[in-house]
């Protein structure tokens, strides 16, 4: 739907694709790219899916990339971005008819699903955005270990760009402003206040100008006192759900913290504090969103505990096998084979639009102004999908997250 709006709109959009009156506040920088694209001449599908697997490469090689330079581990730079990616629990070795998936059974309380099928195929945002910070926390971590080897220019570009990880994708945005705060604190002093002010500067001018043109207001009034997350109350039941939803990820974590590097645990303590407010807090209408925060702390800690079994294989080889094939099977079967049947998954032969409706909808645009406003379903329709135009409603369970009270828009529009 956006990359339609922004392809035959006005640029910038006068309000909300799918809430006609509302600002546009949304994290589009992905949707814009592909219209771009398109307006070139490359159809829909290419101008989609070339760019996905720039970016699914560009992952792989950033994650190896941060791994290497912060563990100075082969083993972990390696291994770890298998954990991260094919991230699962204990799901393929429970058999549930109402699950399509190994890594979500909701029936069990099994919420951790694969990263690459929920976040990073779905939202586009988060496929741009996740290489982008992982650099940039790289970037970090090169202030914090060698503060006087990093020259202005590359402060000034971090900053930029950080700035603009506003547009990009929202959570990690504000992840990165926890680590900039964080490191900053760390390495504040003489010599280096001239160099973070190349940064603070471009992200703070950034990020103002940003914040009234394209986000204008954090709904507070969504953030709520939720502890444990999905998990039932109880110490005890706070460690089954994460075992059942990691598997023995959920033991070698807090163990790994023991032995990593203290230069390495000091400077990932943000992570663990995502995990812990993320514990505590759901910071949007849907628990389930927590999860992009988890994300970056699960990328740091599986990168701990790659580095804790290379250090076991020094001492203990058959320890370290044991323990590769105890996550292999407790904590990365569920999200590999979640991810290697997810092309031929039932949900994927549903057609959203048929070349019919996308030339019905062409036959639309060539008689209707482009500002136009159209009544819909608030559902996922083909109409509101690839028409192109401003909706007076969208899908509605999506709405709420945004702040946006629904529920009088949606019954006037079920009287219609």
């Amino acid at each position: 739907m956006y990359i339609y709006n922004f392809l035959h709109r006005h640029f910038p959009l006068s309000y909300f694709p799918i809430y006609w009156g509302h600002p546009f506040r949304y994290h589009f920088a992905a949707d814009a790219l592909t219209a771009f694209i398109m307006r070139s001449g490359i159809p829909l599908t290419h101008a989609v899916v070339i760019p996905s697997i720039i970016l699914s490469i560009l992952i792989l090689y950033v994650c190896f990339l941060f791994y290497w330079k912060v563990f100075r581990s082969r083993f972990t730079a390696l291994f770890a971005p298998l954990v991260f990616l094919f991230n699962g629990g204990l799901g393929y070795f429970i058999t549930h008819a109402d699950s399509d998936y190994y890594s979500r059974i909701d029936s069990m309380n099994i919420m951790w699903m694969n990263f690459i099928i929920a976040e990073l195929i779905p939202q586009r945002a988060f496929l741009l955005g996740l290489p982008i910070a992982i650099l940039l926390l790289l970037f970090f971590w090169k202030v914090y270990a060698e503060p006087n080897r990093i020259k202005p220019p590359i402060f000034f570009i971090s900053g930029t760009v950080c700035g603009l990880m506003m547009l990009i994708h929202w959570h990690s945005y504000y992840v990165l402003l926890l680590f900039a705060a964080y490191v900053c604190m760390l390495t504040i002093k003489k010599t280096m206040l001239k160099k973070w002010a190349y940064f603070i500067i471009p992200l703070a001018a950034l990020s103002s100008f940003l914040w009234i043109k394209c986000i204008g207001n954090i709904p507070i009034q969504l953030i709520s006192y939720n502890p444990g997350w999905y998990a039932p109350s109880g110490v005890f039941s706070f460690i089954k759900f994460w075992i059942m939803n990691i598997g023995i990820m959920a033991i070698l974590i807090p163990i790994s913290y023991t032995v990593i590097p203290k230069r390495i645990l000091i400077f990932g303590s943000p992570f663990l504090i995502l995990f812990v407010l993320s514990n505590i807090l759901s910071f949007q209408k849907e628990p389930w969103d927590n999860r992009k925060f988890f994300l970056y702390w699960y990328f740091f800690s599986a990168g701990t505990v790659s580095y804790l079994i290379d250090k076991i294989f020094r001492y203990k080889k058959f320890i370290g096998y044991l323990l590769i094939l105890l996550i292999y099977y407790t904590s990365i079967v569920s999200g590999l084979f979640d991810v290697i049947k997810h092309p031929f998954g039932q949900n994927q032969l549903h057609r959203l639009f048929s070349v019919k409706d996308m030339a019905f909808a062409e036959t639309i645009r060539q008689s209707t102004d482009s500002e136009s406003v159209f009544l819909a379903y608030p559902a996922n329709s083909w109409l509101g999908m690839v028409l192109g135009r401003q909706v007076v409603m969208g899908f509605d369970l999506w709405l709420p997250n945004y702040g946006i009270d629904t529920n009088k828009r949606k019954k006037d529009i079920e009287t219609i």
